[in-house]
Parts: C-alpha cells; structure tokens; sequence
C-alpha cells in the first residue's frame, strides 16, 4: 500500500494577513524613523538658531563695551587734555608776565636813578625761573636748551640795562634794548605755539 504525502495547505486569507502584517510594521519603523529624523532636523535647526542668535548677541554686546571702552578712553584723554592745558596756562601766563614786569623794571630804571630799584626785576627774573619750571615738562631737550639760553641772555641783558652802568656809547645801550625787547617777542613766538598749537609748531620745525 503506497502512502501520499500529506502537504499542509495555508489559505490565502492567511498569508494577505501575515503580508498585511509585515507592510505595517515596516510602514510603522519607517514613520517612526522619519519621525525621530524630523525630530532630530528640527532641533539641530533650533540649536543653530540659538547659536546664532547668541553669536549676534555677544557680538552686539561686545560692539557696545567697545563703544563704551573708547568713550571712556575719549574722556580720560579729555580730562588729562584739559588738564594740562590748564596747567601750561598758568605757567605760560606767569612766565610772559615776568618777561612783561623784567622789561617795566629796566626802562623804569632807565627814567631816572632816583627810581632806580632792582627788586622789581629781581622778583621778575625769579618768576621767570620758576615758570619755566613749569613749563619745561611740555618741551623736548631741543626747546627746553633754547629756552634756557634765551632766558640767561635775558637776564643778562635786563640786568646789566637796570644796573645804573654808563654806556660809553648810548648807540649800544639802544641796541641791547632792542635785543632784549626782541627776545620778549622771540620767547612769546616760541612758546605760545608749541603749547598750544603744537601742530602748526611741528610743521614750522619741519619747514625749517
């Protein structure tokens, strides 16, 4: 007696099921995928809007402290400006004011010998020093050196005019007048511009 094989025979409802099945779960892997990419693209887009908004943030910040660094920059130079300027005023006053008094002193003593009195020239060419201390911090070697001799000569001058010593010839004693008055305006010449226009100094240095 033969035997037949026996086969197991699935309906087809069963496997359109199985297959049903299967198309599901990889629409659901395939949803959940896109899903968490979504996820992903959509917080790396915010975590660079972030980034951004806080690079623009900090560089906004930082151009503000630079505006405000140089503001105070600006206004320290300006204080130290009005500062010195106040200072070389005082001194530069003080000074040409004892070239003004020392050149009263010596044609007063030039009127008469009864008027003769050296201590007003005295306190000038005194004032003349200390001034020039003051202002000597605003000049370089070169102005400080010319300076210096302008105002021995002029002592020299000044005292030697006051002095009641007779001229042998009045033509010369004219003519250190007229060189002490020309060192006035000579030391005024020099001094008011490289203290106050030191610009325009600067170039009359470069011209010559």
């Amino acid at each position: 007696m033969s035997e037949t094989g026996h086969h197991t025979h699935i309906p087809f409802r069963e496997n359109r099921f199985l297959i049903f099945s299967l198309v599901l779960m990889l629409l659901a892997f395939l949803l959940t995928g896109w899903i968490a990419w979504l996820n992903y693209s959509m917080h790396r887009s915010a975590t660079t809007q972030i980034l951004k908004s806080q690079q623009l943030q900090e560089r906004a910040q930082a151009h503000v402290q630079d505006q405000y660094t140089e503001y105070l920059k600006q206004e320290a130079a300006n204080r130290r400006f009005e500062k010195a300027f106040e200072i070389k005023q005082r001194h530069y006053a003080d000074f040409m004011g004892a070239v003004s008094d020392a050149w009263l002193a010596v044609n007063r003593s030039d009127t008469t010998a009864e008027l003769r009195d050296t201590t007003l020239l005295e306190n000038a060419l005194h004032q003349m020093r200390k001034s020039c201390y003051g202002l000597e911090p605003f000049m370089d070697m070169g102005g400080r050196h010319f300076l210096q001799k302008r105002i021995t000569l002029f002592e020299k001058l000044s005292t030697q005019l006051a002095s009641g010593a007779e001229y042998r010839y009045k033509v010369n004693q004219d003519a250190d007048k007229a060189q002490l008055s020309g060192i006035s305006d000579e030391l005024q010449s020099f001094l008011y511009p490289l203290l106050f226009e030191p610009a325009a100094a600067q170039e009359t240095q470069s011209g010559n």
